[in-house]
């Protein structure tokens, strides 16, 4: 109905616009009264947008695997390709898969010391047989028997800082 509007917009527009200083204020931690008022969002109205995070990343994860060979011979180490070159920021439909990796690489890193004392309890880890599995479907040499993974992490591009192994697996069947 085109005419005078009424008092829900009004009502509605005024919401609307306090919701917005609220969420901006939130932003920018301005008041006090708003981080008060967040501790009774249970529906989370208050959105929280943090397009960095707390932490950021300042490394790069990359997963390689070697195979030993019927004979006994040790292959090169190769890096699974997950980089995909200067377009990445427009186009990365590997986004999600280089995040995964990051977050199983971490998991590993983190939860490898509490097994020292028994690695074979490591061969349960949910990241480690996420890591092994995907690696044992890469392309491997014809009579490879045995692969094994390592998850390093690197410094980024210029860095003086050598590359860290932050976790080695052993040799399992393929």
């Amino acid at each position: 109905m085109l005419g005078r509007p009424d008092g829900t917009e009004a009502v509605a527009a005024v919401l609307f616009a306090v919701w917005l200083l609220v969420t901006i204020a939130y932003q920018f931690r301005l008041k006090g009264w708003v981080l008060a008022l967040k501790r009774y969002d249970d529906f989370a109205m208050i959105p929280a947008w943090t397009f960095f995070a707390p932490n950021p990343a300042t490394t790069d994860t990359h997963l390689l695997y070697r195979d030993k060979l019927a004979c006994g011979d040790v292959m090169r180490w190769r890096e699974v390709p997950f980089h995909p070159g200067p377009l990445r920021s427009l186009w990365n439909p590997r986004k999600r898969f280089q995040k995964g990796l990051s977050d199983l690489g971490n998991e590993l890193r983190h939860s490898a010391p509490y097994h020292r004392e028994d690695p074979d309890f490591m061969l349960i880890d949910t990241g480690f047989l996420a890591l092994l599995n995907f690696v044992t479907c890469q392309p491997h040499a014809s009579s490879a028997v045995y692969t094994q993974f390592a998850v390093a992490r690197s410094y980024g591009r210029g860095s003086a800082r050598a590359c860290d192994v932050v976790f080695l697996s052993r040799f399992h069947r393929i």
